[in-house]
C-alpha cells in the first residue's frame, strides 16, 4: 500500500472522520477513499471501496425485463377478480 502525507491544514479534518469517506478534489471529482485507523479493518474497507466501480453503483440494477406503466396497470387489472380490489385500483388510476 502506498503512503501519502497530508499537510497540517488537512490533518485535523481527517482526524474527525469516523467512517469510510470519499476524497474529492475542488471540482467534486472522486480521487479515492479514506478510512480512519479507528475504524476496525480500515485498510480493508478502503481497498474494497477503491475496487468498486463508482459509476456502476449509480446505475439502476437490472432485475429482469422492464414494464411500462400501462403494462403494470393491465397486470393489476388482471388480478382484480382474484383479490376483489378492482374498485380501489380504478379509483387510484383515476386520481393520477
Amino acid at each position: 500500500m502506498q503512503s501519502l502525507t497530508v499537510d497540517d491544514a488537512l490533518a485535523p479534518a481527517m482526524r474527525q472522520v469516523k467512517e469510510l469517506a470519499e476524497v474529492r478534489d475542488g471540482q467534486g471529482n472522486l480521487i479515492g477513499f479514506f478510512a480512519p485507523v479507528s475504524l476496525e479493518h480500515a485498510a480493508r474497507y478502503a481497498q474494497a471501496a477503491a475496487a468498486a466501480d463508482p459509476l456502476a453503483a449509480k446505475q439502476p440494477k437490472n432485475n429482469g425485463p422492464a414494464a411500462t406503466t400501462a403494462e403494470v396497470l393491465e397486470r393489476l387489472r388482471s388480478l382484480e377478480p382474484r383479490y376483489g380490489m378492482g374498485h380501489v385500483l380504478h379509483r387510484r388510476i383515476a386520481e393520477r
